[in-house]
Order: structure tokens, then sequence, then C-alpha cells
């Protein structure tokens, strides 16, 4: 397994069952043709977005209830890039649409609940209202 000569999980920091099935899932649920899972939401951010090809000029949409951290990551590191980061509550749906309507966001981040003290969101019906509006998901 390690020599790559056959299938198989050696160690969880290269993969594990649970998590390929996870990300399968999301996968077929959102209709691509991958996905990716990871421990957190600070460590999804530097994972994925370099890879969205963001510049300087680009919008990203975030809910504004989300962990400290990545709010503090995309309004320091991000910002400094040159890149619009515009905080939205996510439970207003209109607050939304307005937003992704006047921002043309190239990336929109949320999540189902940030804090548990405070209201779940389901993201099918955020992707649906995305979707309806002209943002894929």
């Amino acid at each position: 397994m390690f020599g790559g000569e056959r299938p198989g999980y050696v160690d969880t920091r290269y993969g594990n069952p649970t998590v390929a099935a996870l990300e399968g899932t999301l996968a077929t649920l959102e209709g691509g043709e991958t996905a990716g899972a990871y421990a957190s939401g600070i460590a999804a951010i530097p994972a994925t977005l370099p890879v969205l090809t963001l510049v300087a000029g680009d919008t990203v949409v975030v809910a504004q209830d989300v962990y400290k951290a990545t709010s503090i990551v995309l309004m320091t590191v991000f910002a400094c890039l040159g890149m619009n980061v515009r905080l939205v509550d996510m439970t207003d749906p209109d607050q939304v649409e307005r937003t992704m309507r006047e921002s043309h966001p190239k990336v929109v981040m949320a999540g189902v609940s940030s804090n548990m003290a405070l209201p779940c969101r389901s993201l099918g019906r955020c992707g649906m209202q995305w979707r309806r509006i002209g943002f894929y998901s």
C-alpha cells in the first residue's frame, strides 16, 4: 500500500474509508466529479481557495457567523491580496440574494452551523437559492 502497488488505507492522514465515503456522497449529492472533506473549515480554506484561482478584485461572500479564525484569515490575508470579502447573514435569504446579485462572488462560504448556539441552515435550500440566481455550488 505504501508503494502504491495495491489500493488501501495506510494512515488516516492520507485518507480513510469513512472520509472517502463522505466525499463520494457529497460529490453525488452536488452532481460533481469529486469532493473534498477536511478536519476543519480553517484547514479547508488554504487547501481550496487558491485552486479556485482567486485574484485581486474577486469577491468572496462569507456567512457572518463563521468561525472567528476563518473570518480573521479572510478579512486580513485575503483582503490584503486585494479580494473583497463580504460577510452576510446566511439566515436571511433576501440579504444573501441581494449581496450575491450586487457582488457577483466567485466563492460563497457557508456551513450548516458555525456555532451550536446558532440556528442551523439548510445547505440544500441555500444551494437551490444560489442556483436560482445563477450561482452554481
